[in-house]
């Protein structure tokens, strides 16, 4: 697995993409589909916390895994980004959602932050 350039490969950091990727690679379409509509759901009770939909307003998910929360943020209206250091995490929500390059960034957190 390929995280980025800076050499962010730390034990803990391993272990989670590791867990993560063990748990959600497996999920079906019906299973993604049907949390997508529970985060939408949840996005739509958050409005008035997530603030106005507008271009300069960015909401930056760190950890996106496999794309659900920021397709449903994206799908809803917002200008939303995020970040994945599961590269196949990353392929699934490419593939699943619809996400890329654009929207979705195969960084650990730290260079995450940097990036944006």
């Amino acid at each position: 697995m390929m995280l980025d350039h800076n050499n962010e490969t730390s034990t803990p950091l391993m272990n989670q993409i590791g867990l993560h990727e063990e748990m959600w690679l497996m999920n079906s379409a019906a299973q993604l589909d049907r949390l997508k509509e529970d985060l939408t759901a949840m996005i739509i009770d958050l409005e008035s916390v997530l603030g106005p939909k507008t271009p300069d307003r960015l909401v930056a998910e760190i950890g996106s895994g496999r794309g659900a929360l920021l397709a449903a943020l994206i799908d809803q209206g917002y200008n939303a980004i995020g970040s994945e250091p599961s590269k196949d995490l990353v392929a699934l929500a490419k593939k699943h959602y619809m996400l890329d390059r654009s929207n979705i960034k195969n960084l650990t957190a730290r260079s995450f932050m940097s990036h944006i």
